[in-house]
């Protein structure tokens, strides 16, 4: 399984971690973006090569959002934004984004 990690915004300042990951099948699996600003909203989405990007879920509020066995968390008063998968399956490789 693996999965790879890109980043949508508009002119903000992004590091995302890790850019670049191997999970096996039923193990977790935690991917982050940290922003130069505090944004109101957070957007996930992924992307299984040669199709279009697909929206996992979207945050707008300190806490968490749970769909589709992804957790996402907004933190840091709006600047960081993580992206849990309980147990990883074949179906989730391929490319993250996140976007504001």
């Amino acid at each position: 399984l693996f999965l790879f990690f890109s980043v949508r915004s508009l002119d903000a300042q992004v590091i995302q971690t890790p850019s670049k990951l191997e999970v096996q099948e039923g193990f977790f699996f935690n991917l982050k973006c940290n922003y130069s600003s505090q944004y109101q909203s957070y957007l996930w989405y992924h992307q299984v090569p040669g199709e279009l990007p697909t929206l996992i879920l979207s945050i707008s509020s300190e806490g968490s959002e749970e769909i589709k066995g992804f957790v996402a968390r907004y933190l840091d008063k709006g600047k960081e934004s993580q992206l849990h998968c309980p147990a990883a399956q074949f179906q989730d490789s391929g490319n993250y984004f996140c976007a504001l």
